[in-house]
């Protein structure tokens, strides 16, 4: 069996903004999301699955459903 999956994975310090800006959301720790983030950069997914998100979510888009159709982000699933 098969599937496809993608992590996105936006620049570090985007994600701090977008952190910092939030409001009414009690998480605005900048040095835990710089942790999680480096938890999430450093986490053992095949980089061919990673995508760093373009600013326009059509964009974003764009990109998974060519990486889908070319067949990048399959994974092949075994059964235990």
């Amino acid at each position: 069996e098969t599937l496809d999956y993608v992590v996105l994975l936006p620049p570090e310090d985007r994600c701090v903004e977008q952190v910092a800006g939030r409001t009414g959301h009690p998480f605005t720790d900048e040095g835990a999301t710089r942790k999680m983030y480096r938890e999430f950069a450093q986490a053992a997914v095949d980089a061919r699955h990673v995508v760093v998100p373009a600013h326009r979510p059509e964009d974003v888009a764009d990109q998974i459903v060519a990486a889908m159709a070319d067949g990048s982000l399959r994974h092949e699933v075994r059964a235990p």
